[in-house]
């Protein structure tokens, strides 16, 4: 049953990266795509999440090359698949904009991360995490941008949308 497989090495190596342990999921989730590509060749949502989740664990690594076209094959297949409004779709922005955060390539981060927001806006009630995490992250990249006024009303939402659901701490 390699579709069996493939999934169980996919769940396995998602367990080490959210452990830390990437330098042992790397190789798991390796196995776990070549198995997928086998079974299903072409676009495929099984495949996309693999490619997501192998190319977080290469970018954890420090290996933002071989990150990058995974990250970035598996947001073209989600929005193949699913339209440009949709979770898995925003999910996918979210990770493509954090590793061009980290090589400095701003302008295209906030631009995922604008239309992540847009769509999450759409999808989700204002208190909900996935708005939540949206606003945060695009708030958080327009200060480190050093667009203070654009930064700040989005994280004072943020702000009170964690203190409406969690209360002062």
């Amino acid at each position: 049953q390699p579709a069996v497989q493939a999934t169980m090495l996919r769940v396995m190596g998602s367990v080490y990266g959210s452990l830390g342990l990437s330098d042992r999921a790397r190789p798991i989730l390796e196995r776990s795509l070549a198995v997928h590509r086998g079974l299903y060749g072409g676009p495929h949502p099984e495949t996309a999440t693999t490619e997501l989740l192998l190319g977080i664990t290469r970018q954890d690594l420090g290996d933002v090359k071989g990150a990058e076209p995974l990250i970035r094959s598996a947001l073209a297949t989600r929005t193949a698949l699913y339209g440009a409004a949709d979770t898995s779709v925003t999910e996918a922005q979210a990770h493509l904009a954090y590793l061009l955060e980290t090589v400095g390539e701003y302008a295209a981060a906030e631009s995922l991360l604008v239309e992540a927001l847009r769509v999450n806006r759409r999808l989700y009630p204002p208190q909900d995490p996935a708005i939540v995490r949206s606003v945060a992250r695009l708030g958080g990249l327009l200060r480190r941008m050093d667009k203070s006024a654009e930064a700040e009303p989005l994280l004072r939402e943020a702000l009170a949308a964690g203190r409406a659901v969690h209360g002062e701490r």
